[in-house]
């Protein structure tokens, strides 16, 4: 099963990112989604209580942060997308992820805030 884990940003960050989704979406025939920031991802082929569990362990580790961006990027590879560059050092983040959920992926094109996709 596939799986992915998400940092989502606090209320105000939320809608106003909702906002920007909506629009994108509106304009170029898009999806929408709920903002966020995946934080692993993977396969999972054990019981889907576990994974859960393995989660919120982890969430309670982590609480709550605040992360900087420097811009909005883009690229064109399998699928598009824009979105939003994370600049903070996220790597120890991402290395506590991983191992907590054994054979997670980090996020291919490093840590961001994920603005519209499209083929």
């Amino acid at each position: 099963m596939p799986y992915a884990l998400w940092l989502i940003p606090e209320e105000n960050s939320k809608n106003l990112f909702s906002q920007f989704i909506t629009e994108f979406a509106s304009e170029y025939a898009t999806p929408t989604f709920t903002p966020h920031a995946t934080l692993c991802s993977g396969k999972w082929t054990g019981d889907i209580e576990e994974l859960i569990a393995l989660s919120n362990t982890l969430a309670k580790q982590l609480g709550p942060m605040s992360l900087r961006s420097d811009g909005v990027d883009g690229k064109n590879n399998m699928f598009s997308f824009f979105y939003i560059r994370l600049i903070d050092d996220l790597q120890t983040l991402f290395e506590l992820a991983k191992k907590s959920i054994k054979g997670s992926k980090l996020p291919p094109f490093g840590p961001h805030i994920s603005l519209m996709y499209f083929d």
